[in-house]
């Protein structure tokens, strides 16, 4: 499957992650989350190169953003203890987009960090 952006990767997750197989796995493994390549593609950023070509695209931008934004939600703010939370100013912004609404800002957050 080709993801291109925030909405794809919204839906991704939940799909990939919230089987009760899989939850009850992740709630007893002590686990910490990395984003890797295979988060956004295969072979991600491995030379100017590839960086070059794949920026020229017209989807690449919303896929990286998308992706970056999608992983920070569901995967690395569980790696956070709850005073670094209280403490982060992004999942502030993050916590007041989703309250009014329209969790589709948060992709916009990703581009400013």
């Amino acid at each position: 499957m080709r993801m291109f952006g925030f909405e794809e990767y919204t839906r991704l997750y939940p799909e990939s992650w919230s089987t009760p197989l899989v939850r009850w796995l992740m709630s007893t493994v002590p686990t910490s989350m990395i984003f890797d390549d295979h988060d956004v593609r295969d072979d991600w950023n491995t030379s100017q190169t590839w960086r070059d070509e794949i920026s020229r695209t017209d989807w690449w931008q919303d896929r990286e953003r998308g992706a970056l934004a999608t992983y920070w939600i569901y995967q690395h703010i569980g790696d956070l203890a709850p005073e670094d939370l209280d403490a982060d100013e992004v999942y502030d912004k993050v916590l007041a987009a989703g309250r009014e609404g329209d969790a589709a800002d948060v992709s916009e957050l990703a581009s400013d960090h």
